[in-house]
């Protein structure tokens, strides 16, 4: 059976019916090893990870997906036999998608002898890093794209390219194949990656000729953007760059309409949930994301778990990032390094290119990893190829 980008890229209401079953209490954990007195969660018969997603919250869409990543390789790893011979288990907190409850998350772990977390957002990332750090915990983040999580600590790896790699060849396309767009308007989230998304973007306009006629921000989690839009409508731009995550971007692309707006909408992979693929109000939006085209046995394998092939590169990111922890720690124990986290840090470090569900990965020195970049347009609630980079 042949996949093509556009299914690949729509993402079913299927995957989210699951949302919030699960959600209720703080943390959960997939496997036998969770005490029920909350007791640490690593023994010597398995080996536990942690995992700080926004559970509910305004990010719980993005944390349905990449749990079920996580859940999908841990299920695969230990009918496997499981890592050095021990069933996987991993314990999830719910960050909400706050750095300070995400900082409060990782103490928690932290206190159990976690020594891998899987992270996601910007801010979250760059809060709980000092704590990781202090307790030697690799993290990896699938779904933070922040230029400032490049080098950010030697424990951290992104298994997603950064911001900045969408945003220039977003650039490069409408430089390309819309040069009548020259001017834009930017409306951003007031947290570490829409502030990296709005001064990218400008430099990168700029350095292609274009103009930013002005910017509004918001916080995470807002639900009235009239007053920004109303400023961004005066303004008359061709363009209108939107730097806001899932829901966030949906109310401000709906608000937009109403308004009246009939700018150009363009922004990067933070678009793609159904929610707006769906969505009237979405039709003709222009949006990069992560080339995603994984082997077939991936998908079959996913599909019978989740009933669904619509799925999101947001959950392999997640699926990559245990198994990269198996390796890892499989190679730091057979090579004498230890099993703690900073053995893992070293290991992939040490290994560099992994195998994943989405092709090869190859960590650069400073944490980061790069891909192939697809350029689309929302069409009859589908997310179209155009071009890739």
């Amino acid at each position: 059976m042949k996949f093509n980008k556009v299914r690949l890229l729509m993402f079913s209401f299927i995957l989210f019916l699951g949302i919030l079953s699960g959600c209720s209490s703080s943390s959960s954990s997939t496997g036998d090893n969770e005490g029920s007195d909350g007791s640490n969660s690593t023994n010597g018969d398995t080996i536990a990870i942690g995992a700080i997603f926004p559970l509910t919250g305004a990010g719980a869409t993005y944390g349905e997906m990449y749990k079920q990543g996580v859940d999908l390789a841990i299920e695969e790893i230990n009918a496997a036999g499981g890592v050095n011979g021990k069933p996987l288990s991993v314990i999830y907190e719910d960050g909400r998608a706050e750095p300070k409850t995400s900082v409060q998350a990782i103490q928690t772990l932290a206190a159990k002898d976690i020594p891998f977390v899987l992270s996601a957002y910007t801010g979250v990332t760059l809060g709980i890093l000092p704590t990781a750090e202090r307790n030697k915990i690799t993290v990896i983040n699938g779904g933070g794209q922040g230029d400032e999580l490049a080098g950010a600590s030697p424990f951290l790896f992104n298994t997603i390219p950064l911001l900045g790699l969408e945003v220039e060849v977003l650039v490069k396309y409408l430089t390309e194949e819309k040069p009548e767009l020259k001017n834009a308007y930017v409306i951003h989230v007031d947290d570490d990656s829409g502030r990296s998304g709005l001064n990218k973007f400008t430099e990168e306009f700029a350095k292609n000729g274009g103009e930013i006629l002005g910017s509004g921000s918001h916080k995470f989690g807002e639900t009235n953007f009239r007053a920004i839009l109303t400023k961004a409508k005066a303004s008359n731009p061709d363009l209108l760059y939107i730097a806001s995550h899932g829901q966030d971007a949906k109310l401000v692309i709906d608000q937009a309409k109403e308004l009246g707006i009939q700018s150009q909408i363009v922004n990067t992979s933070w678009t793609v949930i159904p929610e707006i693929v769906t969505n009237p109000n979405g039709q003709g939006i222009i949006h990069t994301s992560i080339a995603f085209n994984p082997a077939e046995e991936w998908l079959a394998k996913y599909k019978e778990k989740y009933g669904t092939d619509q799925v999101s590169s947001y959950v392999s990111n997640y699926y990559d990032a245990v198994k990269i922890f198996a390796q890892a720690y499989e190679y730091a124990i057979e090579n004498g390094l230890g099993e703690d986290g900073e053995a893992i840090a070293n290991a992939i470090k040490e290994i560099k290119e992994f195998e994943s569900a989405n092709g090869i990965i190859t960590f650069n020195d400073d944490g980061t990893s790069i891909r192939q970049i697809d350029v689309s347009e929302i069409v009859d609630n589908q997310s179209n190829l155009i071009k890739s980079y």
